[in-house]
């Protein structure tokens, strides 16, 4: 059964890619506005593969923020210990289950357990990727083939990744959407879970004019580096690294006019943008401070162009992130900040993104969000944390929404 609440905002279209005026969620389609209420359209989420405007209603309907989900799994005793295993020995292949998304049914589908620092077994709460069509061909669900449930171990407040999410999305920067499910394996409770968007060729298609170009996940060394290179990995597209290639060499060569010179192979306005709103929301677990959890896609109408989404983004609001703001590991970045007419750019565009962060109502997501996961976290047999540390972490986290900019602004003295 799904848990409704009513919405705090209306969506709309995607805006342009860096566009950073205050839309509301880039990643709505025409006809599929965000209620908050449960969306009974009488959509068949199964079958929906010969109605493109059907299939995306059924996928806006997954994700809405404010809506609980329900994923329930059938597995043999033997499937969850060979999974075990194989999370043991650091492998990810599928392995043969059943699910029931929001009523409806799918068998011989493909599971797996994810994750590094946060990766436990079936004793505890794993975080699971499920792929519909890893065995039947074609089966999907509202036209998704992969489920993402992560178990959020790591964060206190529960609820980190569905806000991060959330606010990228209505600051008009392209990303996954977010909401929370509740996770039953053979009728038993796991808990509550992120049920965040895949990104893969499905989720370019539905923002990108042309998703065939090269969209790459950063791994544990990822950047813009001659050895970094390697360590990004292909998540649609050939795998072909020349673009890659081709900004590592455009940062070493690039002279006086720094910025200029990279735009030819990065939506630098883009960078910038993604680069502040990793600050306004204290994420420095992740690119340009850390060298993984980011996305990056070259698009073939912009001239393959790179442009910048967050992921893996349950540690944000560290308290420390704000001084961050003159530092940075990756490649790009780095290199901005030693350009002063690069670094101005970046500091302008921050200023720009305060100003959005103002108009945004940021604490109305968090009760919004805080009420719809407040039950199934209460029931949550497995959860990390107490109670009380939840309903604390909760609170310093409602205030750190309230003080960010303020600190920013201080930390850069704007």
């Amino acid at each position: 059964m799904l848990a409704l609440l009513l919405a705090c905002s209306t969506e709309a279209p995607n805006p342009e890619p860096g566009d950073t005026a205050p839309v509301e969620n880039p990643d709505t389609l025409p006809g599929t506005e965000d209620t908050g209420e449960a969306p009974d359209s009488g959509i068949d989420e199964d079958d929906t593969a010969d109605d493109p405007e059907l299939e995306a209603a059924a996928a806006e309907t997954f994700y809405t923020f404010g809506v609980l989900q329900e994923v329930r799994l059938a597995l043999t005793q033997e499937t969850i210990d060979a999974l075990d295993k194989q999370a043991r020995r650091g492998e990810a292949e599928y392995l043969s289950g059943d699910v029931t998304i929001n009523g409806t049914a799918f068998t011989n589908v493909g599971v797996r357990i994810k994750g590094s620092s946060t990766l436990r077994n079936f004793d505890d709460k794993p975080s699971l990727k499920i792929k519909l069509n890893a065995f039947v061909p074609d089966q999907d669900y509202a036209g998704l083939e992969r489920i993402t449930l992560n178990n959020m171990v790591e964060d206190n407040t529960q609820m980190k990744e569905v806000m991060v999410y959330k606010i990228f999305r209505e600051a008009g920067i392209y990303t996954s959407r977010a909401n929370h499910a509740a996770l039953y394996v053979n009728d038993e409770l796991y808990g509550l879970y992120t049920n965040l968007e895949t990104m893969d060729d499905h989720w370019l298609e539905a923002r990108y004019s042309d998703p065939s170009g090269e969209l790459f996940e950063a791994n544990d060394n990822a950047d813009f580096t001659r050895s970094g290179v390697a360590y990004w990995e292909s998540a649609s597209g050939t795998g072909d690294t020349t673009q890659l290639d081709a900004v590592s060499d455009a940062i070493r060569g690039a002279g006086a006019n720094y910025a200029d010179d990279l735009r030819l192979y990065a939506d630098m306005d883009q960078f910038y943008a993604f680069w502040a709103w990793s600050l306004l929301v204290g994420d420095v677990d992740g690119y340009p401070y850390t060298l993984n959890d980011c996305y990056v896609y070259a698009d073939p109408a912009d001239g393959n162009r790179f442009q910048f989404y967050p992921w893996g983004v349950d540690e944000s609001w560290y308290s420390g992130a704000p001084g961050y703001w003159n530092y940075a590991t990756g490649a790009l970045a780095a290199g901005c900040l030693d350009n002063d007419t690069c670094k101005a750019e970046f500091v302008a565009s921050m200023e720009a993104q305060l100003l959005v962060y103002d108009t945004l109502p940021i604490a109305d997501w968090y009760a919004a969000d805080a009420a719809t996961s407040a039950a199934t976290l209460a029931a949550d047999p497995r959860r990390t944390f107490s109670q009380s540390t939840v309903a604390s972490a909760r609170s310093q986290l409602l205030a750190d929404i309230a003080a960010w900019p303020g600190r920013i602004r201080e930390a850069m003295r704007l």
